[in-house]
Formats: C-alpha cells, sequence, structure tokens
C-alpha cells in the first residue's frame, strides 16, 4: 500500500497533466478506488483530492457497484445498451431520469463521476441544452407564482388540476406541487411571494416527506423539451430520407415524425436524441476539466470495438434488407470514435 502512495506522490509532482499516462499494476480497480478515497488521510496527497475524475468502468454494473460505495459525492451515468438498430420502447418515466442525470452532468457534476466505455463514445446532446433555460429555486427566494409558472412554461412543463402526471404542476393556494417525475416531485410552501419551505412528494401518498426538507430544487431540459418545434425541423432534417423503394423505412420515418408532432415518445430514443441538434458532444466534452480512470483499459477497449463491429454489422444488413423499417443512422454519427483516450 505505501509503494502505491508512493506512485500517487510521483504523479502529482508532475501537476496533474491530465495527459501524462498512469499506470497501475498489482490492484484492481475497486482497490485503486480505495487507495485514493483512503487518501482523505493522508496530508501529502491533498492536492490529489481537489481534483475532479471521470471513472470509466468495464460495464454497467461495475460502475453501479463502484459509485454505491462512494456516492456521497459522485455520480453515475451510463448509456442504456441496446442495439440502436433494435426497436426498442422506453417509458416517459425512465427517459425523463435519463434526462435529468444528463442535466446534473451539465449543470452540477460531483467530484467523481462513474461510466462505462461505451457510454464515453456515445454522442450527446449539446450541454447548453441543458444549461440554457435550467434555473434553480431555494428557500428564502422571493417570486411569484406567476413567474414561477411563467418559467416552468418554457421548459414545457405545465399546469394540471393535480399533481399526478409527470412535467406538470398544481397550486392550491400557498401550496405549490411540482412533478418533473416520481424521483423529482417536490411540495413548495409560499408565504406570499417568499418560498418558505420545500419538502419531496411521497408518489404513492401524494403527502410531503416532512423529514427530509430541502434547501433548493434545480429544474432543466425535460421530454417536453424535445417537442419543441425548431427541435423536431431540426430532427426531421438531420434524420435520412430514405430512397423510394424502401417503402417500409419512408413509413417509418413519417410515423415517427407524426408521433412527435402529437408529442408522444419515440422508440429508440436515446439513439434519436442528439439528432435533434445540429452540435453534438460526448461526456467528456461535458467534463472537460476531468481526469479520466479506466479500468483495464486495453481489454475493455477491445470488447467495445467488438460490439462496436456487431452493431455496425447491423447497420449494414438494415441497409440491405430492402423490407427493414429502421431509419437509424449510421454508427458512425452515434459514437465519436475519435476521442483521445490515452
Amino acid at each position: 500500500m505505501s509503494d502505491h502512495f508512493s506512485k500517487f506522490q510521483d504523479w502529482q509532482n508532475k501537476d496533474f497533466d491530465k495527459n501524462s499516462e498512469f499506470n497501475f499494476f498489482g490492484c484492481n480497480f475497486l482497490q485503486w478506488l480505495m487507495i485514493h478515497f483512503s487518501a482523505d488521510s493522508q496530508k501529502t496527497l491533498n492536492p490529489f483530492l481537489d481534483k475532479k475524475f471521470i471513472f470509466i468502468c468495464k460495464d454497467q454494473s461495475s460502475a453501479y457497484e463502484y459509485q454505491q460505495k462512494f456516492k456521497y459525492k459522485s455520480n453515475l451515468f451510463y448509456q442504456p445498451e441496446y442495439s440502436p438498430y433494435e426497436q426498442f420502447i422506453v417509458s416517459e418515466s425512465d427517459f425523463s431520469f435519463y434526462l435529468e442525470k444528463i442535466s446534473d452532468l451539465a449543470n452540477n457534476p460531483s467530484q467523481y463521476i462513474f461510466t462505462t466505455y461505451r457510454s464515453l463514445y456515445q454522442v450527446l446532446p449539446p450541454s447548453s441544452f441543458f444549461k440554457n433555460d435550467q434555473f434553480n429555486i431555494k428557500v428564502g427566494d422571493v417570486i411569484s407564482m406567476d413567474d414561477l409558472k411563467s418559467k416552468l412554461h418554457v421548459l414545457g412543463i405545465k399546469e394540471n388540476f393535480d399533481s399526478s402526471k409527470d412535467q406538470t404542476y398544481c397550486q392550491k393556494g400557498e401550496i405549490f406541487d411540482l412533478r418533473i417525475n416520481e424521483k423529482n416531485f417536490y411540495r413548495i410552501q409560499f408565504f406570499d411571494d417568499e418560498i418558505e419551505k420545500i419538502f419531496p412528494i411521497d408518489p404513492s401518498t401524494f403527502k410531503s416527506i416532512k423529514d427530509e426538507d430541502l434547501n433548493s430544487v434545480n429544474i432543466s431540459s425535460n421530454i417536453n423539451s424535445i417537442y419543441d418545434a425548431e427541435l423536431i425541423h431540426k430532427f426531421r432534417s438531420n434524420i435520412p430520407n430514405p430512397p423510394t423503394k424502401y417503402k417500409n423505412k419512408l413509413e417509418m420515418r413519417k410515423y415517427l415524425l407524426s408521433q412527435l408532432g402529437e408529442k408522444n415518445l419515440i422508440e429508440n430514443i436515446h439513439y434519436f436524441l442528439p439528432f435533434f441538434f445540429e452540435q453534438r458532444e460526448t461526456l467528456l466534452d461535458y467534463l472537460p476539466d476531468y481526469i479520466p480512470v479506466f479500468e483495464n483499459f486495453d481489454t475493455n477497449i477491445s470488447n467495445f470495438e467488438y460490439e462496436y463491429d456487431q452493431m455496425k454489422e447491423a447497420y449494414d444488413l438494415s441497409q440491405e434488407d430492402i423490407s427493414n423499417d429502421s431509419i437509424m443512422p449510421n454508427i458512425s454519427t452515434l459514437f465519436n470514435k475519435k476521442l483521445e483516450l490515452k
């Protein structure tokens, strides 16, 4: 263990050059993390503790396992791992959680991020989508209910007679219930125009959880945001328009656009989402100041290459089969393989 600490110290003396490669042998990823986090008691490593890290794990279960041990100052984020070239339907609630996690990375990332190799490469919407319209409300803020409603309407959060639906709010006197999704369900108590208290709401009982009062709530882009007419127009422009001989693909394209026009979530939305925008980014674009730490770099890059080749083959087959109805773009537009990771 002391030898590991000395290696950390040597690396620290390089002023944490992000491009400086640092290899550890003889310990697994969890042991590496334990060495790092136990450095709280090592005064010589204090500068090291101030740095921000993104831990790239071999798969979702590993990322979850590691993050659970240090979740008090970390975020967990990974992309769903279904193939983009097979039909996959996601619930509005699950997609809402997905957007929430991306928003957290754009606006309030923790010191430590746990993710997967695949998630590192997959393209995302630009971080500006989550930053431009987001706002924070906190206890003590002075804001009229009408002004709060206006801010929520910009984000596509609508008024409802109760708070049973996601992306809605409900006002009853000086009580303001705001439901983004089941996990983000709040009761805001006003006194005149001042926010006096904020409580989470139990979605099964609709009662305030009084012993978990909150100081603030961050509100950002949500499912309704992607139904903006301008974004749908960009999606229409960015998605391939198949030749006339591909009747099933043309019908699918028409169907997906009609679903969006009716504000219905479309299948494979995780992969289609970046195509609502001209600019696309990756996780490292969201977190430019974070130092990457890789679990079994060579082995897992090789595994991802194998996955990528399988998806590429699925794309090629979808283009050769005239009866196939997939209009998912080329795999090279879904993943950015030009990232410099070492």
